[in-house]
């Protein structure tokens, strides 16, 4: 039994030694892990930058979209918002690749906005779903005003 007992105090001091080369053994491979993500992280940066100019440039080929859908003319008002958060009022005069001119209606004055510089371009009076939803509340009244009438006069509710 002694011998029993001896060889396993053998085995408790191997295997705390083979614990402490393995818990090292992760340290180290934690440590290179943590480095390389470190070494990664740094390398993604400069595209947070290349995707902010996308953005701009996206922007200006939708604002340059929604200007020719549009229009040219006096029925074409719109407000111009710029970054710098100043706007123009007016309605769209002309429209070119890298540019459009809006128009004062009351002065005349006629202003060149470059698309980049533009963050929102708002038509000016009701939207078209608007005019659908009075047309159809207008309707609405007009049904409802005949069936009051056809009830007082005795001929439907009776």
């Amino acid at each position: 039994m002694t011998a029993n007992t001896a060889t396993d105090a053998e085995i408790g001091v191997v295997s705390r030694e083979k614990n402490r080369k393995e818990a090292n053994m992760f340290r180290k491979l934690l440590s290179l892990a943590l480095a390389g993500l470190l070494l990664h992280t740094a390398g993604i940066q400069p595209t947070f930058a290349q995707s902010k100019a996308g953005a701009q440039a996206q922007l200006a080929e939708k604002t340059h979209a929604q200007i020719l859908r549009l229009g040219v003319g006096e029925k074409s008002s719109v407000t111009v918002m710029f970054r710098n958060n100043t706007k123009v009022e007016g309605y769209i005069s002309k429209v070119g690749e890298d540019s459009f001119e809006v128009t004062n209606k009351k002065t005349g004055a006629a202003t060149t906005i470059a698309y980049n510089d533009v963050t929102q371009v708002k038509r000016k009076g009701l939207s078209t779903g608007a005019k659908v939803g009075i047309g159809v509340a207008i309707g609405a009244v007009a049904v409802v005003a005949i069936i009051y009438a056809q009830c007082r006069s005795g001929g439907l509710c009776h």
